[in-house]
């Protein structure tokens, strides 16, 4: 009767251990969701519920970033990837994520800056790099640049002369 017990608490414990581990992707998978719709009150309820079960997971705040961002909360997104920057600042996404949030704001420089420091982190980033500004820059009246920058990407070009 003990063996059983002791099985049936093993098998209780390693249960909740996987449930612990799955359960990140359910949360992720409902926020997707919930941007698709575009309904950032419901996403960011349920990044504050994991930022308050896990205060120092970045990867939650990041989370919450990238929903502040796309809710067009952009001082707030800026602000929150500071504040991850603060604590993990050789993560190259969190760049490219702050990269993204100067660039809706209009801060070239910066985000250049960014994306400077993503590609010195992870030098294989270098492509898109160049991808993530010709998207900007398509998105600008001035398309030739945008043009010039792509053909910069395709040859791997570690400069552009029009920057």
């Amino acid at each position: 009767m003990l063996v059983i017990f002791r099985r049936l608490a093993c098998i209780c414990i390693f249960c909740s251990l996987m449930w612990g581990q799955q359960q990140p992707s359910l949360w992720q998978e409902d926020v997707r969701k919930l941007a698709d719709a575009q309904d950032w009150t419901a996403a960011m309820s349920i990044v504050d519920r994991e930022i308050a079960r896990a205060p120092q997971d970045m990867d939650v705040r990041t989370w919450r970033a990238r929903i502040l961002m796309w809710a067009g909360k952009l001082a707030e997104a800026e602000r929150e990837y500071h504040e991850i920057l603060a604590t993990v600042t050789n993560d190259p996404d969190t760049w490219v994520g702050l990269a993204n949030v100067y660039s809706c704001e209009g801060q070239t420089a910066q985000a250049l800056q960014a994306l400077d420091l993503a590609v010195n982190l992870d030098p294989k980033r270098a492509k898109r790099r160049w991808n993530i500004i010709a998207r900007w820059i398509w998105i600008q009246p001035v398309r030739r640049h945008a043009q010039a920058c792509f053909l910069c990407a395709a040859n791997r070009s570690t400069k552009c002369g029009w920057e």
